[in-house]
């Protein structure tokens, strides 16, 4: 199905984990989530499925990026990943990541984004 804005697009974006130090797995370089999250890790599967659960597209999330603590915060550790979705076509979108169900999007919200998804979990 062809949505308003006609043919299909790639769905990129981003998912940052927000936890306390002991909710990641981490390096200096690298960081996963751990315990509950443990399906938040480099290499795991991004879904982009349409209104009745069809998978449009798949991609998976980059290798976890540590960022900068806030002490300010209870969650004061960040894990930065990024995904890309190539060519997906439909009115309506909605992403999982892992086993992890994201939003839903319709083809004119995402075409406002310029076909950019950032998100939060925690």
């Amino acid at each position: 199905m062809d949505g308003p804005e006609g043919g299909s697009h790639d769905v990129q974006g981003s998912l940052v984990r927000r936890d306390s130090y002991s909710g990641f797995d981490t390096s200096e370089s690298a960081c996963r989530g751990q315990d509950g999250y443990s399906d938040i890790e480099g290499g795991a599967q991004v879904q982009v499925v349409d209104s009745s659960g069809n998978t449009l597209g798949i991609g998976n999330l980059s290798e976890g990026r540590p960022g900068p603590a806030d002490y300010t915060s209870t969650h004061s550790y960040t894990c930065a990943f990024e995904f890309a979705v190539e060519s997906v076509d439909s009115d309506f979108y909605k992403l999982v990541i892992g086993h992890r169900d994201g939003p839903t999007n319709s083809d004119e919200d995402l075409a406002n984004t310029d076909w950019n998804m950032d998100l939060g979990l925690g």
